[in-house]
């Protein structure tokens, strides 16, 4: 008997290709993983801090006392060149509020950038050294994380002067510590692991270990805080603002925007409420970013 040799019972074995409708599902789950609302906001905030002297109609510091407390654009007596209103000495309130997100996202970044280096230099030190080393780092962590930051900075303002780069360093002398406490307990948690035991045994020398075993394995941790810390860098930032000891005032700053319009809330609410939630919706969607990046990055949460 001859052997049939037909393909056509192994037809049915074939992978079929996928249609249209596996395509779309699959870029829908890859949609889904996406922060679309933070993602949104950062991006707005990004842009026209990048673009400011693009968007912005007017310079954020001319005046014009003839154009007093004009109203937003769709309220009566409003114009498109106000398109957000003026102030109390006539500057755009929308001009100042683009140019106030350059200042904001400055000095949120490098706070962030600087008060993570160091709070993260400390933990690693102290976590995997131990000893004496570890209970003069966490002493003065604990010291610092004691103080009363907004008194503390008030009082620094004060001493050094309003400027940016004191800015920087006193909202930088805040902030590292909770990086010190926080990733100091997961080096407590790695250097018990085998593959830094082994590293020890084959003589592997400390530097090494902290650089190549420690630190990689401490930087979700690191991404997820300096994302939440933005958020609250942003609104410190502000708070001093709106006292007047960040920046000298003739920097447009969201802050000192919400100061200038506090006495003029009943009459003229937009000089300060635009001001308001343009910090609202930064640090949401730091906030938001923070918490999406803590889901992706930590197993725990993955699993769920």
């Amino acid at each position: 008997m001859a052997v049939q040799t037909s393909a056509e019972p192994l037809a049915g074995l074939r992978t079929p290709r996928p249609g249209p409708g596996a395509w779309f599902a699959k870029a829908a789950r890859e949609i889904s993983h996406i922060p679309i609302i933070p993602g949104t906001l950062l991006t707005l905030v990004i842009i026209a801090a990048i673009f400011a002297d693009f968007l912005a109609p007017h310079t954020p510091s001319a005046f014009d006392l003839e154009q007093t407390f004009r109203p937003p654009a769709w309220e009566a007596d409003g114009a498109w060149d106000h398109p957000l209103g003026t102030d109390n000495l006539g500057r755009d309130v929308y001009s100042r509020i683009l140019h106030g997100s350059r200042l904001a996202l400055f000095v949120g970044f490098v706070v962030v950038f600087i008060a993570g280096s160091v709070g993260t230099t400390l933990a690693i030190t102290a976590g995997y050294m131990g000893g004496p080393v570890e209970a003069i780092i966490m002493r003065v962590t604990d010291a610092f994380f004691s103080l009363p930051f907004l008194t503390v900075a008030l009082v620094l303002a004060a001493v050094l002067g309003p400027s940016l780069p004191n800015l920087i360093i006193i909202l930088a002398l805040g902030g590292w510590t909770r990086y010190a406490r926080v990733i100091r307990g997961e080096v407590l948690r790695l250097k018990e692991i085998d593959f830094v035991a082994a590293a020890k045994l084959a003589g592997t020398p400390t530097p090494m270990i902290l650089f190549k075993h420690i630190f990689p394995n401490v930087t979700n941790t690191m991404v997820v805080l300096a994302t939440l810390e933005l958020g609250g860098t942003i609104i410190a930032a502000a708070s001093l603002g709106f006292l007047g000891v960040g920046v000298p005032q003739e920097i447009p700053t969201w802050g000192g925007m919400l100061s200038e319009g506090r006495p003029y809330i009943a009459s003229a609410w937009w000089i300060a409420t635009f001001p308001g939630l343009a910090i609202t919706f930064t640090v949401l969607g730091t906030n938001l970013l923070g918490d999406w990046l803590r889901w992706r990055l930590d197993p725990q949460f993955r699993q769920l």
